[in-house]
């Protein structure tokens, strides 16, 4: 039944074609880099308003978001971008140990023509399903829908977006102050990945990209599009 599902929502898929600033290598790499950007606790709270009117989710806009931008950057109308499920659907398996994580895929069709608000509500459905439809292991998707593979890219998706949970919290036990540190990442694992990590009140941005693709300038004005977009999402989202 799930397959089935994946098999009808991705039938005659194509990859993302984004604009890069170096050749692609024929063999895909892993050289990363990330960019941060924070986005202020005044325009998060404003897209959680907006966002409510369309009874879509923070997670859901922002979906959306990414997948306006992307799709004027690569100008394509029909995209699809990944993101991630826990896998922990059944109570059985809520307090075992281990990486349970699934990606997924959403696929939309980005109409220029339609308001934002409208385009929201049918990245909500998509989410749902996706969701629904979550227990297909995503290398067995690949398998079943991608029998050739192009080794130049990664398969289904190229790009990800994720709004990850809170951690750890900054807290102290006994003499000890314990709080989160942002580690290098020398490794990407898509061409990009969008991820938002919330913090007092405030989500930070963080680009992870691949950077024998792209250039650093091209990710910082790519973070500071987006923000340019969220902005004008949060501010009228009737907008074509």
């Amino acid at each position: 039944e799930h397959l089935a599902y994946w098999r009808n929502k991705l039938a005659g898929l194509h990859v993302l074609d984004l604009p890069t600033d170096r050749p692609r290598p024929p063999l895909l790499t892993t050289a990363g880099a990330v960019h941060r950007r924070r986005l202020p606790a005044g325009l998060v709270g404003d897209l959680v308003t907006a966002g409510q009117a369309y009874d879509a989710t923070l997670f859901m806009n922002l979906v959306a978001a990414v997948q306006v931008l992307l799709s004027r950057y690569a100008g394509q109308q029909d995209l699809a971008i990944g993101t991630v499920t826990s896998g922990r659907n059944w109570a059985e398996v809520e307090n075992v140990t281990g990486f349970f994580i699934n990606t997924v895929v959403l696929r939309s069709l980005v109409d220029e023509s339609a308001s934002y608000g409208e385009f929201l509500s049918e990245v909500k459905e998509t989410v749902l399903e996706a969701f629904a439809h979550d227990e297909v292991p995503f290398d067995r998707l690949v398998d079943e829908l991608l029998p050739d593979r192009d080794p130049s890219r990664t398969p289904l998706v190229q790009a990800m977006v994720v709004l990850q949970n809170a951690v750890v919290r900054p807290r102290a036990a006994g003499g000890l102050r314990i709080t989160e540190y942002d580690l290098p990442r020398p490794a990407a694992r898509f061409e990009l990945v969008v991820e938002f990590v919330p913090g007092d009140d405030a989500l930070t941005m963080v680009i992870e990209y691949n950077t024998d693709l792209f250039a650093a300038a091209t990710i910082a004005r790519l973070a500071a599009d987006l923000e340019t977009l969220l902005a004008a999402i949060a501010a009228d989202p009737h907008r074509r």
